[in-house]
């Protein structure tokens, strides 16, 4: 598979000068109006977001680069604890550019593999995560990239096993050495999770498993459907291993019931590269 291959390629370069393992911190607020990614009784909440990745760079020649290394992340919402998810994961990075300068084009495919740890032992699970993206800079203010991934996650409980596959398109313009404006546009297709209610019309009589994240008669659901999203960002470089970023995410899913669910995340970041 394409994920063996990559880490088998990393773990046989031992004889190629490498940089010292690069951590990179992240912290972040998130603010989400739909959670139960619902068509009705949506609920909101507020989250803390952490996450330390570390990785270290094979330079193989001139062409061609090789990353590899691990990765922890964990929520912590302030009114739904059950949606806390922990992952611990490895990941590896082949990258390919594709002539010189600094307008040379540039692909770079990704393998990640990863264990998550739910509140809701049902949940928990491993996630499976292969992709490309494409970079291109036109100008020292202009660049794009499209990116491709498809992701699984093999959980305890079927209704939570997921997969999906997500295309994303991205320019960013740099209004000053500081300052970056980034829009994007996305599709995705697969399983969608969302939560509903035994006493919708839909589900009246009904026999389901109730998972306890939202009490009362919510229980986990899934369908099949598409996703179109959109989102806006603004960072601002603060110092030379530091940026802040502020982001704006709006998200459509419509299923294969013709349900469409609509969501809304404000998010808040600081990255710190060491």
């Amino acid at each position: 598979s394409a994920l063996a291959m990559i880490l088998a390629t990393g773990f046989s370069l031992n004889s190629l000068t490498a940089r010292a393992w690069s951590p990179t911190v992240q912290i972040g607020l998130e603010s989400n109006d739909n959670i139960t990614k619902s068509i009705q009784e949506e609920k909101s909440d507020f989250a803390l977001n952490a996450s330390l990745d570390f990785s270290t760079l094979h330079i193989i020649n001139r062409d061609w680069q090789l990353s590899y290394g691990g990765s922890v992340q964990t929520s912590a919402w302030q009114e739904y604890s059950g949606l806390n998810l922990t992952e611990i994961g490895a990941h590896s990075t082949l990258r390919r550019k594709f002539g010189l300068g600094p307008y040379a084009p540039r692909l770079e495919m990704r393998a990640e593999v990863s264990h998550q740890l739910s509140k809701v032992e049902e949940w928990s699970g491993n996630w499976v995560r292969v992709g490309a993206t494409f970079h291109q800079r036109f100008s020292p203010q202009w660049q794009a990239s499209l990116n491709g991934v498809h992701e699984q996650l093999f959980a305890k409980r079927d209704v939570y096993s997921t997969t999906s596959t997500t295309t994303t398109a991205t320019i960013d313009f740099d209004l000053t050495e500081e300052w970056r404006i980034s829009v994007s546009t996305g599709y995705s297709d697969g399983d969608h999770l969302a939560w509903c209610r035994n006493s919708w019309s839909s589900f009246v009589g009904t026999v389901q498993w109730l998972d306890g994240i939202f009490g009362g008669d919510w229980f986990p659901y899934q369908s099949k459907g598409h996703t179109v999203a959109g989102a806006i960002n603004l960072s601002r470089a603060i110092g030379p291993n530091s940026t802040i970023t502020l982001s704006y995410d709006i998200s459509e899913t419509r299923s294969s019931k013709n349900h469409v669910y609509q969501n809304q995340i404000i998010r808040l970041q600081l990255i710190h590269a060491f």
